[in-house]
């Protein structure tokens, strides 16, 4: 290969060396796709739900089946018959997409281009890569959870028919404690049920507030209000700072500018959520909040990538090859637990003096969820 004005030779490129590099990503691919238990994840936001992911393997339409069951006992008595034991079925159909991103090219032009600015060019693509599986790991993975999490359906339906948060959504009675006849839309006791929830007064957020959330978790059968926690991001907490710290109703003295809990809910920062929302989710149920929809063929898990030209035949001087594809593999991801998540807008303005969202909060959450993905996804027009 000609490199102009540097000593003949000096700036060959092999195909060894490639191989050299294309091997040294694939090895920090190979630990980003590491499944054992040591895999530690760092992001404080994914991690924040990886106990609640229910991991399907599968192709896209995967369908994801449910039993609902219920038992009764009655009075005994020679004329009656038990009523028999009654079940149901109901199922998810989940959806995936994959995405792939490109290193660059091992053209000439790309080539003499870094030699002139006195640089390795395998280096500069080893660094893009490694650029990349950092986008995808601490990006794209936490963010793309968390689009899912965000997601408004449209108001009622079943609640097997749509994904994310129950929204005027009409539950089975088999799901509550106890069912008050003529009781709201969207209020305690009702089957119809809101879980994009507001403040109800306009003065701000109240302890009562806190408790009706609390209440309207405890109607549910099998959940234990004890393992409700809260999420929100740092205008959020100091918020609710500002407005909880000289009062009872912070459970513990805040330490080190830390909120520990509010009404018994534990509070945790995320940067996954707009200021002014507090997301409500239960933490420690044995039911999953979220699906995950992967392949069921390993070698297409995770983040891969693609030689797009076979570095076996590189020539001894390097000629023009482009690089690599990386793939996000098939992935999914859809709110299945329904009943398990809530949001509260806490924003003055938006209050209602029924606890119900108004369209300034759906905003809101539609607006983050938007900018999670741009972080992320180049849209292609």
């Amino acid at each position: 290969m000609n490199t102009g004005s540097l000593t003949n030779g000096s700036y060959i490129v092999t195909g060894e060396q490639v191989t050299d590099t294309l091997d040294n990503i694939q090895a920090g691919l190979d630990a980003v796709n590491d499944k054992t238990d040591e895999y530690e994840y760092k992001n404080a936001d994914y991690n924040m739900m990886l106990n609640h992911i229910e991991e399907v393997k599968g192709r896209d339409g995967e369908k994801l089946t449910y039993e609902d069951w219920q038992v009764f006992f009655q009075d005994a008595g020679v004329a009656l018959s038990p009523r028999e034991y009654n079940e149901t079925y109901n199922e998810w159909t989940l959806h995936c997409k994959e995405f792939e991103s490109k290193n660059g090219s091992f053209t000439p032009d790309f080539i003499k281009k870094q030699i002139k600015n006195h640089k390795q060019p395998l280096d500069i693509l080893l660094k893009r890569s490694e650029g990349i599986i950092n986008k995808y790991e601490n990006v794209f993975k936490p963010n793309y959870l968390w689009e899912a999490i965000l997601e408004v359906p449209t108001s009622g339906g079943g609640y097997y028919e749509k994904f994310g948060a129950l929204r005027n959504t009409t539950v089975d009675e088999s799901l509550l404690e106890d069912v008050i006849e003529g009781a709201t839309d969207g209020a305690k006791g009702s089957l119809v049920r809101n879980h994009f929830r507001a403040i109800t007064n306009s003065s701000g957020v109240e302890a009562s507030d806190y408790q009706a959330i609390k209440e309207y978790f405890a109607e549910y059968i099998g959940i234990d209000v004890n393992d409700l926690v809260s999420a929100g991001s740092l205008g959020t907490e100091n918020i609710l700072r500002g407005v909880f710290t000289d009062t009872i109703m912070v459970d513990d003295n805040i330490v080190e500018g830390e909120l520990p809990a509010i009404e018994g809910i534990p509070f945790r920062k995320s940067k996954m959520l707009p200021d002014g929302i507090v997301c409500f989710y239960i933490d420690g149920f044995d039911n999953a909040i979220v699906a995950k929809l992967t392949s069921d063929i390993k070698e297409y898990t995770g983040l891969n990538f693609v030689v797009e030209k076979d570095n076996n035949k590189f020539p001894t001087t390097l000629g023009e090859v482009q690089g690599a594809k990386f793939i996000i593999e098939d992935i999914g991801y859809q709110v299945i637990g329904r009943h398990q998540l809530l949001f509260l807008d806490i924003t003055p303005d938006n209050a209602d003096a029924n606890g119900q969202m108004k369209p300034a909060g759906f905003t809101l959450l539609e607006r983050k969820r938007a900018s999670l993905n741009r972080q992320w996804k180049n849209v292609v027009r």
